[in-house]
């Protein structure tokens, strides 16, 4: 299914005027967008190199795609919030997407240890969304234990909203603070 749904994002052909989302309800441009990063989490990007490309292809903020599945996408996941601006490593945080990130951070690392437009950090979204290995790929790599920003305040709170007591524990043996308050919560 995740080829399914990369290959439909990625077709050169495909049109989509956001100002005519609600005509796009229920067809598989929806359904792609809203579950490719779900499809795709566990494939085998390091064996399959083309999947890697199309994904990292779906990344690219400045392109076509982009554009095209992400307002979808992020109707889906968080329907009563605005649409962010992010980057593409807050977003393969998000997506819990370890090969992305892991690329990303190869070109880039200057995002790792600053907020989005939603004073969320790549590592609070990562345990938001109780993506283990993406956290601690984020850790390994500079990511700020104690972040504060976002609407949980901080990567221990983001975690524990969820239940995901590894992350937790992950967080709680590289020092976050545990007095700390913040976020809504």
């Amino acid at each position: 299914m995740a080829k399914i749904c990369l290959t439909y994002l990625l077709m050169e052909d495909s049109e989509y005027d956001e100002g005519e989302s609600s005509s796009f309800t229920g067809s598989f441009l929806e359904y792609s967008a809203a579950h490719w990063p779900d499809h795709s989490r566990n494939m085998a990007f390091t064996s399959n190199k083309k999947e890697a490309d199309r994904v990292h292809r779906l990344y690219d903020i400045s392109g076509k795609p982009f554009s095209m599945w992400f307002p979808s996408f992020w109707q889906a996941v968080r329907p009563y919030e605005r649409t962010p601006a992010m980057s593409a490593l807050y977003l393969a945080a998000f997506n819990g997407h370890e090969h992305e990130v892991h690329s990303i951070l190869g070109m880039d690392k200057s995002d790792i240890n600053t907020p989005d437009d939603t004073t969320t950090y790549p590592v609070m979204w990562a345990s938001l969304n109780g993506h283990d290995r993406v956290v601690k790929l984020l850790l390994d790599e500079g990511a700020d234990v104690n972040a504060q920003g976002g609407e949980y305040g901080n990567s221990l709170q983001a975690a524990c909203s969820g239940g995901y007591a590894k992350i937790a524990h992950m967080l709680l043996e590289r020092g976050v603070n545990i007095n700390v308050r913040g976020g809504e919560y």
